[in-house]
């Protein structure tokens, strides 16, 4: 059995130039964006606790349990503001519910043989606002 700390960073910048759209049959469903621009920061950490099965050298299988946290450092959102085309009362689209600090944790199984690399997991976020829910699933083949 083995039990690893990660830390982690992540950063994401949305940019949105202003632009127009048009309908082509009613000129009253033209809508102008403004341009805005978006970022969000956050910090994770936590332990991967994984165990080794079988002792062959040419296959494993390793299941893994991933728990953390993960910390919101800056979030800004602009809304979109928008109006349409002779009209001058503006309206805005919300970004929608702001992230919050979660509990982050998964399982996952590792197969891996001498020319096959099979990963099944599930990773899930739990904040007060909201659970967030993920499946991957990996397959990597090895040809000489």
């Amino acid at each position: 059995m083995s039990v690893r700390p990660y830390v982690a960073a992540d950063y994401m910048q949305v940019s949105q130039n202003s632009h127009s759209e048009r309908s082509l049959n009613a000129t009253e469903l033209a809508v102008t964006y403004d341009e805005g621009k978006s970022s969000f920061a956050t910090a994770s950490y936590g332990a991967v606790f994984a165990t080794e099965l079988g002792g062959d050298p040419t296959f494993s299988i390793r299941p893994e349990l991933t728990v953390g946290w993960r910390q919101v450092l800056d979030y800004q959102a602009n809304d979109a503001t928008a109006h349409y085309v002779n009209r001058t009362t503006p309206f805005s689209f919300s970004s929608g519910v702001d992230p919050e600090d979660a509990l982050v944790a998964g399982i996952g199984l590792h197969v891996n043989s001498e020319f096959l690399n099979i990963k099944v997991g599930y990773d899930t976020e739990i904040s007060d606002a909201a659970e967030t829910h993920y499946g991957s699933i990996t397959l990597r083949l090895t040809f000489w």
